[in-house]
């Protein structure tokens, strides 16, 4: 059962760095734009109820806090707002992407073995390490995009 786990472990971190790779290729896309405007939850209840907000404490009480200091607001002028935006998105993508195939490999793997643990188990680390991620950064963009549009208004 511990070769199972690291094994997933180790996909799963993985999807890390091939998301932020495929993700640097997308941004040269006419539609990438469209991808990083999308948005699952909108609602800060549903997020509550989720998790999304112990995972918000988790992460700035861990080490994954550690891993991408890009994404620390000290900046909070118009601009420092609209770059930390860019800095969400784009991690953001990336674990989109690192999401999605991490799933179809273990959606394949499950298919090809047959194993249901392994697909259990790669489906929950992928949840935690690739999906929370996601929403959290989704709910931290909505949070910078009010704060634009407050500076909008006032500017306007």
């Amino acid at each position: 059962m511990i070769m199972p786990f690291f094994t997933c472990i180790l996909v799963v971190l993985s999807s890390w760095g091939v998301g932020g790779l495929v993700n640097e290729y997308l941004r040269t896309l006419s539609s990438y734009k469209s991808l990083t405007t999308m948005v699952f939850i909108k609602k800060d209840k549903l997020n509550a109820y989720l998790g999304v907000n112990l995972f918000q404490v988790l992460v700035s009480k861990s080490w994954y806090s550690k891993i991408n200091k890009t994404i620390n607001l000290k900046d909070y002028s118009f601009e420092g707002l609209k770059n930390m935006r860019k800095h969400i998105e784009s991690g953001e993508m990336g674990h989109l992407i690192g999401l999605t195939l991490v799933q179809a490999y273990f959606l394949i793997q499950l298919i090809l073995e047959g194993s249901l643990s392994h697909f259990s188990l790669g489906t929950i680390l992928n949840i935690l390490l690739n999906l929370y991620p996601i929403l959290l950064q989704q709910k931290n963009k909505l949070r910078i995009d009010r704060l634009l549009n407050q500076y909008r208004k006032t500017d306007g």
